[in-house]
């Protein structure tokens, strides 16, 4: 739940940041931007039709821009004091019909007993339009086709010549799940879900128990240093001092370690 790279102002005085956000439809380091692909305005339009035909999910629905998050005004107060929390920009509009934006990801909750069964249909009539990802409790994104974590790290493996094999990826969430396939070493928390646990190389303690820094302590401890850059999704992330980049929200953080 980010929106661009505004949200990340409070790390400026950082160096050496690498932001990949949205699910790698945006890549900045600097000044240099290195990739910002958005939605087709047809596809904004239909893709928010649908959402729409599901009563009250557009009042838990935020659209990240590049250079905003909005979400309704009649959303419920609640709702939008929880995503002020992720958001820097947020701005609360009448309706999404009057967005004036290029449009990089959409972000929703649904709560509804049938949550298999959304998520199959979803998932078909999206066909064209994007793709539907969640990282479970009835979490969802929605991102654009082809554009998910593993496709950002790509670009930077081509850009600074990092081999996917030389990273490790540290998940809890099944919006990883190609970031973790691709890299040499996929490292997951203990509290992730299942789902997300079949395909891991390791599984680490919780993330409220520093699972990721136990991990990355034990394999400088211990002399592992094949893997040398770390790629951290979906955790909150409190120590890490090195050179960073920023993965999807203020709490997701993937550290790159020379």
């Amino acid at each position: 739940m980010i929106t661009s790279i505004i949200n990340y102002a409070l790390f400026w005085r950082l160096l050496n940041i690498i932001y990949i956000v949205e699910n790698g439809a945006y890549i900045r380091y600097q000044q240099k931007e290195y990739r910002i692909a958005h939605f087709k305005k047809e596809n904004v339009d239909g893709i928010i039709r649908l959402l729409a035909q599901h009563q009250g999910l557009l009042q838990e629905l935020v659209i990240s821009g590049t250079k905003s998050a909005y979400v309704l005004a009649n959303a419920n107060p609640k709702f939008i004091e929880y995503v002020k929390k992720y958001y820097y920009r947020l701005l609360q509009v009448l309706t999404f019909a009057e967005l004036n934006d290029e449009i990089l990801k959409f972000s929703f909750n649904y709560f509804g007993n049938d949550l298999e069964n959304f998520q199959q249909k979803l998932t078909e009539k999206l066909q064209g339009k994007g793709d539907l990802t969640t990282s479970g409790h009835g979490n969802f994104d929605i991102i654009q086709r082809g554009l998910h974590k593993a496709n950002g790290l790509q670009v930077l493996t081509e850009e600074f010549n990092i081999p996917l094999s030389m990273m490790c990826a540290f998940s809890d969430g099944e919006n990883d799940f190609e970031m973790l396939s691709e890299v040499g070493e996929g490292v997951v928390v203990a509290n992730a879900s299942r789902a997300i646990k079949e395909i891991a190389d390791h599984i680490t303690d919780g993330n409220n128990n520093q699972g990721v820094l136990n991990y990355i302590d034990s394999v400088i401890k211990n002399g592992w240093l094949r893997v040398h850059y770390w790629v951290m999704g979906s955790l909150k992330i409190t120590k890490l001092n090195r050179r960073l980049l920023l993965f999807g929200r203020p709490h997701t953080t993937i550290n790159f370690i020379n």
